[in-house]
Parts: structure tokens; C-alpha cells; sequence
């Protein structure tokens, strides 16, 4: 039996943070006939985190004040009053996330997985698991979690990626080594240090991270992992060691282990090395609609639209312009309602209010003079 092909004004693909938060804008924003995609279930990414890993930006019930949770994409709400907690683990976050598609009633289609994207004149048709879609905008909102970093040198598909540990509990025997001394790597390390059967934790880096104090947390570690990892009362840090201005060239599996070498240093393991070097984004899915640049992100317009493919949209942490990085939640949250704004125009929508109503509460960044570094301690 063919299935009918679905049809709608707008289309999301991806319902997690950025997904989610979109459909909610362009509710707000007066576009009430759309769908969101998600190929496994809301919140998928979050779920999947390891069970111990925290949010390293805090969550505060602090909107009646004017200052919207740092964790929440959607206004008037807020993660730590739905969860109770200041640093949530992915479940908890997920389930903030549900909370928003029913209290705003979003059209989730969940376990629908995107097989292809065409563009025909004016329409996409999106292929996926459950029959055709198609739509005249498309907001890509695909995240960066399930697409790590796999091939950073020769070997690496040896490692067990940072994205594919489920717990830290399964990781009960002597020695391992870390490579990538970022957030995950850190997370990663410190978990490790707490198990009573872990002896040690080599993190190696090619960047001396912790000394890297630059103002946008988007360059830097957050002050969270640097008071986890430099905590002098923490006896289990003494576990770590970190070895920074090394750059790996290549894992290789031995009879006894793995090796993995640099330049000029060969460490040994008897475990795969777990790999912490970042993620791809999701847009690598399509990439054939939309041009990268020197740094493999996407280029995208003032409306955050692809400059190669009219009418699709990013959202979410690979969405960048020029030096600004919106990689965190609260970053990425406040370019919403510009897609969704923009989206708005072409049906005649007058948003002015709604335009004024996000900004007051930090959720409209259009004016990008304001993410300059000016602090003065």
C-alpha cells in the first residue's frame, strides 16, 4: 500500500533543545500548521547522555525576575522548576522537554528517521521510514550529539566515543586514557576518578585547556568542569593526570592493548582509548544544501537560513556567524525567533509585539555587536 504523501507549510526535522524550542517560537509567531521529525523520541539526545553526565550551565527558576533560565527554550518556563535541580543529567532535561510538546501542543512525529531531502523548485521532499513529507520550509534542527568526531586521525575507530558511554559504572579496571581535555573529556575523567576500581586517567590534549580563560565560555571550559577538575579536597583527582601539547597521529591495537601515539610519546593501554574530539553537526546530513567554510560550519544569512538553499533554516550549537558561537543552549535559543520571524513575513504576519516580547526576556538576538568581549574582570 502507498502512503499518502503529508504536506505541510513548515517542517522541523530534530526534536531535541532546538527543535523543540523552534516549534514553540513558531507558535508564538503565528505559524500553527507545522510537524516536527524526530527519528527516535523527544529528547533522544539527553536520554542517551551518560547517566552521571550534568548540564554544565546552571538552571535557576529566576524568570519572574527577568532573567530566563539559562537551560530553557521557551519563555515563562524553566528546567530547575520542573526537575528541582540546578545541573540536570540528560534524562532529567528530556523530561522538561516532553513537558514542552504537550503544554504547547507540538505535532511530534517520533521514530521517524529522514532517509533523504530533495529540493524540487519551491518544495522539499523528505523521505523517511514512515512515507514522504513535504514542505516549503525546512528547519533543520538535527543537533550535534549523535555525530561525533570519528575520524580525527588513523585508528580512531578503535576508541569508544564519548557519545556511545551509557554509564560510567562499566568502566571498573585499572588504567585508561582520555583523548580530547574539553568538556566531555573532562566529564569523562572526572567520573572515572570516582570508581574505586579505577587506578588512573591519562587525558591527554594537544591544548593546554585549563589554562585557556578566554570570555566566551564557547573557547573555554565552563567554571564548572574547571572547579570539578582542580578541586584540591577531591582526593580521587589525584587519579588524573593530564598531558597537554600532544597531538595523536594514530591508535593501533596490540596483543597486549592498544597504543596510541604522537609524535614523540606512545602511551599503552589495555582498554579501547575513549575519544573526546568533538562532534559534527547535523547538518552533515544534508550537506549537499548548504555551503561550509573554513572551519566546516555552515554559511548562513542574517535570518540563519542557508546561503545556498533558499528556505532552510539551522537552529542549534552549529549555527555561527563570524566569531559569534552559538553553541549552548542559551546561546541558540535567542536566534528562534528570528527563523521563526522570517517564516512569519512571508504569510504577512505583523510579529512586532511578539518580536518586543522575546527580546525583553533576551530570546531576539539580532544586533550581534552586543556578544563582543567587554568584560572588565
Amino acid at each position: 500500500m502507498i502512503k499518502k504523501t503529508q504536506t505541510f507549510p513548515v517542517i522541523i526535522v530534530g526534536a531535541g533543545a532546538a527543535g523543540v524550542g523552534v516549534g514553540i517560537a513558531l507558535k508564538d509567531f503565528g505559524i500553527k500548521h507545522f510537524t516536527v521529525l524526530e527519528a527516535d523520541v523527544v529528547g533522544s539526545s539527553f536520554i542517551n547522555w551518560p547517566h552521571e553526565t550534568q548540564f554544565i550551565t546552571p538552571s535557576f527558576p529566576s524568570t519572574s525576575f527577568g532573567l530566563i533560565d539559562y537551560n530553557a527554550i521557551a519563555l515563562n518556563t524553566s528546567p530547575a522548576l520542573t526537575s528541582g535541580k540546578q545541573h540536570l543529567r540528560g534524562i532529567e532535561y528530556a523530561a522538561y522537554l516532553n513537558k514542552m510538546v504537550q503544554e504547547f501542543d507540538l505535532n511530534v512525529n517520533e521514530n521517524c528517521k529522514v532517509l533523504a531531502v530533495e529540493k524540487r523548485k519551491h518544495i522539499f521532499v523528505i523521505e523517511t521510514n514512515q512515507g514522504s513529507f513535504q514542505c516549503q520550509y525546512l528547519i533543520w534542527a538535527t543537533g550535534e550529539y549523535k555525530f561525533p568526531q570519528i575520524k580525527p586521525f588513523k585508528g580512531a575507530e578503535l576508541c569508544t566515543t564519548f557519545s556511545s558511554i551509557k554509564t560510567y559504572k562499566n568502566f571498573t579496571n585499572d588504567n585508561y586514557i582520555v583523548i580530547g581535555a574539553y568538556e566531555s573529556g573532562i566529564d569523562v575523567a572526572y567520573n572515572l576518578s570516582k570508581n574505586k576500581e579505577v587506578e588512573g586517567i591519562l587525558l591527554i590534549d594537544k591544548t593546554d585547556t585549563i589554562k585557556i580563560n578566554e570570555q566566551d565560555p564557547s573557547l573555554s571550559i565552563s567554571p564548572y568542569s574547571r572547579q570539578k577538575i582542580l578541586d584540591v579536597n577531591n582526593l580521587n583527582l589525584d587519579k588524573i593526570v593530564i598531558y597537554v601539547d600532544i597531538e595523536i597521529d594514530k591508535v593501533v591495537k596490540t596483543a597486549d592493548g592498544y597504543s596510541v601515539f604522537s609524535k614523540t610519546d606512545i602511551f599503552k593501554t589495555t582498554h579501547p582509548p575513549i575519544l573526546c574530539t568533538g562532534f559534527l553537526g547535523g547538518e552533515h546530513q544534508i550537506s549537499n544544501l548548504f555551503d561550509f567554510n573554513e572551519n566546516g560550519k555552515p554559511v548562513l544569512n542574517q535570518f540563519d537560513e542557508s546561503v545556498k538553499t533558499k528556505n532552510l533554516y539551522l537552529v542549534g550549537p552549529h549555527v555561527q556567524h563570524q566569531n559569534v558561537i552559538f553553541c549552548f543552549i542559551y546561546k541558540f535559543r535567542q536566534r528562534f525567533a528570528i527563523v521563526a520571524n522570517n517564516i512569519g513575513k512571508y504569510y504577512g504576519l505583523d510579529n512586532s509585539d511578539m518580536i518586543n516580547k522575546y527580546r525583553k526576556n533576551v530570546m531576539y538576538l539580532d544586533d550581534l555587536t552586543c556578544c563582543e568581549h567587554n568584560c572588565l574582570c
